[in-house]
């Protein structure tokens, strides 16, 4: 028997008879490869478990079908399999997959090269869900945003999927712009985890996380990401404009291409409407179109080239936005880019 074994995409041949490799081949007879189900879904694993799955593959042709080489999608994959397939004949290829340090929906592949003239790569395909011992749902991130002076707080999950159970024993806050606490909703299974940010947090944005410990002595710290944005009472999104590079040569032969990199802001304003009296562009060749006309508290910006006053070079100014607010009475965006040959 002639066996394949590939770990980490490298593959060992232990050959046992020599004789099988010499070509049968002739004339215009060669192999057909075909797997009977390329594609096999494994049930919830959970991570660290070995995952074990066979597929069929069928040599129909009328010489003999060769596996030369493998490559696989993971590093914790391998594959046993004989090297060749008389024709008539079938094999299984054993597929095992080590999951840990891994988790989440996967797709695995290994890539079996053939001699198959027709089909020359034979794809298996492994889909399922890895489950983490302890997760954090529906995700290990959270959002939140809020205007300056409010408060706002979000409750995600935590969950022992395991069959032991643990305890919490703190949470480390990684970041000074928020709070965080548990709350027990299954004892030691399941736990709301709520996060919440002061209404004296400065505007800005900020990117923090926490970290939260049991007493499961093989479970690592579980590390959640906290992204903080507190809005000023008038709020630009995006608050800035990178136009990148942009070739002046391709827009004056195509110029609709001009429409592809006008770029859009909106500005919302916390209470009442605003009135945008006068938008102050630097360049030229920047103009700065506005929706709706009159004092509303939302708006869109939409900012474009004038084709006919484009010039070569770098660019790094701001747009200023005069308004009736006193608060802020001039709203500077930035705006940069380089326009090349």
């Amino acid at each position: 028997m002639i066996q394949f074994v590939f770990r980490a995409a490298v593959l060992v041949l232990t050959i046992v008879q020599a004789d099988d490799l010499r070509s049968t081949e002739s004339g215009s007879k060669h192999p057909i490869a075909i797997v009977e189900n390329s594609q096999l879904v494994f049930s919830d694993v959970m991570r660290g478990e070995l995952i074990t799955e066979t597929f069929t593959i069928k040599n129909v042709g009328e010489a003999p079908l060769r596996f030369k080489s493998v490559e696989m999608s993971h590093s914790g994959m391998r594959i046993r399999v004989k090297q060749i397939v008389e024709p008539n004949d079938q094999v299984t290829a054993t597929i095992e997959w080590d999951t840990h340090g891994i988790s989440g929906e996967l797709r695995g592949v290994a890539v079996l090269l053939t001699n198959d003239p027709l089909q020359p790569h034979v794809e298996l395909i492994l889909e399922g869900k890895i489950i983490p011992p302890i997760q954090v749902l529906p995700r290990p991130v959270f959002y939140l945003s809020q205007f300056q002076g409010e408060q706002t707080t979000t409750e995600f999950t935590i969950q022992n999927n395991q069959e032991k159970q643990i305890q919490i024993e703190r949470l480390e806050l990684l970041g000074k712009h928020f709070n965080a606490k548990t709350i027990t909703r299954t004892e030691g299974k399941k736990w709301g985890l709520v996060v919440t940010v002061p209404p004296d947090t400065p505007v800005g944005r900020y990117q923090e996380a926490l970290k939260i410990h049991t007493d499961d002595k093989d479970a690592r710290p579980i590390h959640v990401q906290v992204n903080v944005l507190v809005k000023p009472d008038v709020f630009i999104n995006p608050d800035n404009i990178d136009f990148g590079h942009i070739s002046l040569s391709r827009i004056q032969s195509k110029p609709q291409l001009l429409q592809l990199v006008t770029q859009t802001l909106v500005i919302n304003r916390r209470e009442g409407p605003m009135d945008i009296r006068e938008i102050k562009s630097p360049l030229p060749f920047v103009e700065v179109d506005v929706t709706p006309e009159g004092p509303s508290s939302a708006f869109q910006l939409f900012v474009k080239f004038d084709l006919d006053l484009m010039v070569k070079g770098r660019f790094d100014h701001r747009i200023t936005l005069l308004t009736d607010d006193p608060e802020y009475a001039e709203i500077h965006i930035p705006i940069r880019g380089e326009i090349l040959e």
